[in-house]
């Protein structure tokens, strides 16, 4: 009678050595060191333009309860902002007639200062342009209309002038912070009187090009970036500088 007999198996039970390990993680984490910046900066794009929308939707409807109120803004007997400049060159201004439009539309916003559109800044900050470029050093004493909603957003009185007034407005607590970044953190507006509507600046191909560019040096670049950024959805122009209107809405 034949017996069967049985070799047992060895099984190998080798692991990763220390070394190998290491590696791993060291390979992980520059991978993510790489990654990381750019998938929280393309958050930070989305949320910014979210907020801004959503602040956008907020003035119009507190432009259109108040035109709907008081009647047409022709007949609110507004004055231009600017008057002169004093024999030192200061500019003179009267923010009287600014004061009244915010008043009228922070009736219909949920704002922390009330209806009085309080006009002492809160904050100090600095703004600058969207190239870096130091625009102004806003100080609390400062006699500007603003609006300050719940969520830390913030709207400012530009001038009155002609048939409208300039509006901006604060984003991502940038004037907490002490910086604030036109075309990133600062997005303008313009209201206008007749016929009233609420146009974000950089609506035309020129004006963005022009005030919406990464490699322009210039004070209000940064001022046409508000309707790429409402319109398109993006932020792709802190990426690359080609973008138009008609032939390249993003970078990639």
């Amino acid at each position: 009678m034949f017996k069967l007999k049985l070799k047992s198996i060895k099984f190998s039970k080798r692991g990763f050595t220390l070394a190998e390990v290491l590696i791993t993680l060291g390979i992980i984490g520059v991978v993510a060191a790489i990654t990381m910046p750019t998938l929280i900066a393309n958050h930070r794009e989305k949320q910014t333009v979210a907020q801004l929308k959503k602040a956008y939707s907020t003035l119009q409807q507190a432009y259109l309860m108040a035109v709907n109120k008081y009647g047409d803004p022709q007949n609110w007997n507004l004055t231009n902002t600017y008057i002169g400049k004093d024999d030192e060159g200061n500019n003179i201004t009267d923010y009287t007639s600014a004061y009244t439009i915010f008043s009228y539309l922070a009736e219909n916003m949920k704002s922390v200062n009330g209806h009085n559109a309080n006009k002492n800044i809160i904050y100090e900050y600095d703004s600058y342009s969207l190239d870096n470029t130091l625009r102004n050093n806003i100080s609390k004493n400062y006699e500007i209309p603003n609006i300050v909603l719940a969520d830390g957003t913030m709207f400012f009185s530009g001038w009155v002038s002609g048939n409208l007034i300039d509006i901006y407005i604060l984003l991502n607590k940038c004037a907490q912070k002490g910086k604030c970044i036109v075309g990133k953190d600062l997005f303008y507006f313009n209201l206008y009187f007749s016929p009233a509507k609420i146009v974000p600046e950089g609506i035309t191909n020129d004006r963005f090009k022009q005030y919406c560019n990464i490699e322009q040096k210039s004070k209000d670049n940064g001022r046409g970036c508000t309707a790429w950024v409402l319109y398109n959805e993006n932020m792709d122009y802190l990426h690359c500088s080609d973008l138009d209107w008609n032939t390249k809405l993003k970078c990639k």
